[in-house]
């Protein structure tokens, strides 16, 4: 049971990983931070500096914590260094009220967003083992397949997991990744 568990824990983790990367996270929240800041906030969300620095904190700690896979390292060269920069920028701000230093966070932030944007328009197919390896390396678990499942039958346990993981042309991103049973 504890096996199972186990493998339930690993396959939910590594999917909800796989199902929005570092790269949307930040494009996601970026895009709320400028809001929060700059146009009418939704009703009820809070304005300013504060608001912009709470919605980026939880992501801000991801970045610190370091990355987990190939794709977050990649992230992590491709964009730590404006968005600590920016960050600093803030801190500045904060300390100092010098406007100078928040147009200079948010140079660094729309330029992130600005080219986060462009990639994840280009991005159709993901390799399992550059975002999930350990999804990757799940093999012969005891778990289902999902929707597989019928009482008084045998269960169709996974196999593995497809190497590529496709990415819908959509709003939502939605991805489309193959499991192979063991009934093959």
């Amino acid at each position: 049971c504890d096996t199972l568990v186990e493998q339930a824990l690993l396959v939910s983790n590594e999917l909800i990983r796989v199902a929005i990367l570092w790269p949307e996270q930040w494009h996601e929240s970026l895009e709320q931070a400028y809001r929060r800041y700059f146009e009418q906030p939704h009703a009820g969300e809070p304005r300013g500096i504060e608001s912009t620095l709470a919605v980026l904190a939880p992501l801000y700690a991801r970045l610190e914590a370091g990355a987990s896979t190939a794709h977050e390292a990649d992230f992590v060269a491709a964009y730590a260094a404006d968005l600590r920069s920016a960050l600093a920028h803030c801190h500045e701000f904060r300390l100092s009220g010098d406007e100078a230093q928040l147009q200079a966070a948010w140079t660094r932030f729309y330029e992130v967003l600005r080219q986060l944007g462009r990639q994840l328009q280009q991005a159709r197919t993901l390799q399992l083992r550059d975002v999930s390896p350990r999804l990757l390396k799940a093999t012969n678990l005891e778990i289902a397949v999902p929707g597989t499942y019928r009482a008084n039958a045998p269960v169709v346990a996974i196999r593995s997991f497809a190497p590529a993981i496709r990415v819908m042309s959509s709003k939502q991103r939605p991805r489309k990744l193959a499991v192979t049973g063991d009934d093959g």
